[in-house]
């Protein structure tokens, strides 16, 4: 069935290649199977606009706020975190069909991410945001109307000085966290999050020797 952020590499692995590399020839290779996986969400949510509550989600897997036997309870919802995908993944085939596809197609898939886009701010919205995953998916994604887009980046730079840059994202928010804010004016917030020595942060692992980014935030433990 796929999970989402995960599966979702579908499209996002083939949009990173071209934005890194910038020959379109990944894109041209992978359009097809782009397609397969929007169309594969949109077949889930059959006559609705969202995704079904199941299959079961990761969500922001390994929150470091979860409990260590439980990392898919994350503090954000996890279907959410999935809708927020399909919306990204959407956007991201919309400029692959602007680029290699058909001005149609793109123009389809974004009428396609728009509505998604507005169905899950609409349900889970306010309480999505009062979380770091949750903002930083609203802010990142395109999922705050405009109009809403200063107070959601001001909540998250908020709650990131309430904890001293302590980072309180899983896998799904920690991607993208910092240029979430960087991109909304708070620089200093993503600084104090990305300088932060003490657990949970990236530095207190290469203090510790590690020459990778761990899965678990204390794998140490």
């Amino acid at each position: 069935m796929g999970r989402a952020a995960l599966a979702d590499a579908a499209t996002f692995v083939p949009w990173a290649v071209y934005t890194a590399g910038g020959s379109d020839e990944v894109l041209r290779q992978q359009l097809r199977s782009m397609r397969r996986w929007v169309e594969h969400l949109r077949r889930r949510a059959g006559d609705e606009v969202l995704l079904p509550t199941e299959p079961f989600q990761y969500g922001d897997w390994l929150d470091p706020d979860a409990p260590g036997e439980r990392p898919w309870e994350a503090k954000g919802s996890s279907d959410y975190v999935a809708n927020a995908f399909y919306v990204k993944s959407a956007r991201i085939l919309a400029r692959a069909e602007e680029l290699v596809g058909s001005a149609e197609s793109a123009a389809s898939y974004d009428e396609l991410a728009d509505r998604v886009a507005a169905a899950t701010w609409e349900k889970w919205g306010e309480e999505a945001i009062t979380t770091q995953t949750g903002a930083a998916l609203a802010l990142e994604f395109a999922l705050a109307p405009e109009a809403e887009r200063a107070r959601v980046a001001d909540l998250l730079a908020a709650s990131v000085r309430a904890e001293n840059g302590r980072i309180a994202t899983g896998f799904d928010g920690t991607a993208i966290v910092l240029d979430a804010l960087s991109n909304n004016g708070h620089l200093a917030e993503a600084y104090l999050m990305l300088l932060r020595r003490e657990a949970p942060s990236w530095l207190y692992q290469g203090d510790r020797g590690a020459t990778t980014v761990w899965e678990r935030w204390d794998a140490i433990k």
